[in-house]
């Protein structure tokens, strides 16, 4: 528990809290030495002197309170794997909450971290229906911030965006598992994230059975000087299952993102089809970004694909559009607007998409 503030660390008399608090003891902050934060300065973003924990809520009438005791039995079905800092996390929530998507509408989600505050949230989502739900989170200078959300995709075809505003001074960390049931067709995961403070992303999926197609698809935006992670796994448990994945990115100014994803295919899983990439575009000699694809395969009868480019705006497009008559301000303008555009297109509800627009400085 060294380096970690008083504030952090709250009595705790659940006991399948104080286990989790426990264990995390037993291992403490990971180093670099873990392959999960080995370009993460994660101990200096959890030993800042950060204030007294405030409680986070929920205002919205499809969302309850539950127990730790509900909360343990809903998280047990989910693998999440060896991760001190969410067993941290989990054992300093104050009130765990729950949603049950029925219907087949849009739902809308906050949550607010506002400036010099410190919170810790969890949400479990009972996902019934083919719905699209929208998550807005946003976090003001000086505030600490870590989120855990748990996915029980039941329906058959489903999508879950979230928009994430992460302010200079802040820091946020969000968890995402993801489980597929039977009655799943597709489920797809569309996280857009502006960030000038820090920020860790972690996505995981669970394909448990055949004919089931999960979608990751992250747009990021970084200035200021971000330093950024995403850390995501998807877990291929099925034969005959499909995962699509794409990272895209702008960084400017210092920004640094690091991409970790790995795709996982276990031995009875012929047939599987696995596709990663990761793409990163970088303004300036300052920014720069570091792209860890992996796979993790042991069935040969798979067809898997991944790949990575970093790069500067092609000047070759540039003159293109110049030599009819287009600035080469308008051109930029021009080539980023096409850039963030794959990422809107992918979003069903107009609704949500109208909203991510309104964020990219783009028309719909």
């Amino acid at each position: 528990m060294t380096g970690l503030t008083k504030p952090y660390i709250q009595k705790l008399d659940n006991p399948w809290q104080l286990g989790l608090l426990n264990s995390f003891n037993s291992k403490g902050i990971p180093s670099k030495k873990s392959e999960s934060y080995k370009f993460t300065p994660i101990s200096s973003w959890y030993e800042k002197d950060w204030k007294p924990q405030s409680s986070q809520s929920f205002n919205h009438p499809f969302i309850k309170k539950v127990d730790s005791d509900f909360a343990k039995s809903f998280i047990s079905e989910f693998d999440t794997g060896e991760n001190p800092l969410l067993d941290l996390h989990l054992s300093q929530v104050d009130t765990f909450y729950y949603f049950e998507a029925n219907e087949s509408v849009d739902y809308h989600i906050n949550f607010d971290c506002k400036n010099g505050e410190f919170s810790n949230s969890c949400l479990l989502i009972d996902l019934k229906a083919n719905s699209n739900i929208l998550e807005k989170l946003s976090t003001e200078a000086k505030s600490f911030s870590q989120n855990s959300i748990f996915i029980k995709a039941k329906s058959e075809n489903a999508q879950y965006t979230t928009l994430q505003n992460i302010h200079s001074g802040s820091f946020n960390q969000s968890w995402y598992f993801v489980k597929t049931y039977k009655d799943t067709s597709n489920f797809s995961l569309l996280q857009f994230n502006e960030s000038e403070g820090s920020n860790r992303l972690n996505p995981f999926f669970q394909v448990n059975y055949e004919d089931t197609t999960v979608e990751s698809h992250c747009f990021y935006r970084s200035g200021g000087e971000t330093k950024q992670d995403i850390f995501s796994e998807i877990k291929h448990l099925a034969p005959n299952s499909y995962s699509d994945q794409t990272v895209k990115g702008i960084l400017k100014d210092q920004a640094r993102n690091v991409f970790t994803g790995k795709i996982f295919i276990d031995k009875n899983c012929p047939g599987v089809d696995a596709n990663q990439f990761n793409k990163n575009l970088v303004f300036g000699n300052k920014a720069h970004a570091l792209s860890q694809p992996q796979l993790e395969i042991y069935n040969f009868d798979v067809k898997c694909a991944h790949g990575s480019t970093t790069g500067q705006i092609n000047d070759d497009e540039i003159f293109y559009f110049m030599s009819r008559g287009i600035s080469k301000l308008r051109a930029t303008e021009l080539l980023l607007e096409s850039y963030a555009n794959e990422f809107l297109n992918k979003i069903r509800s107009k609704d949500v998409k109208s909203q991510v627009s309104q964020l990219l400085g783009l028309s719909s």
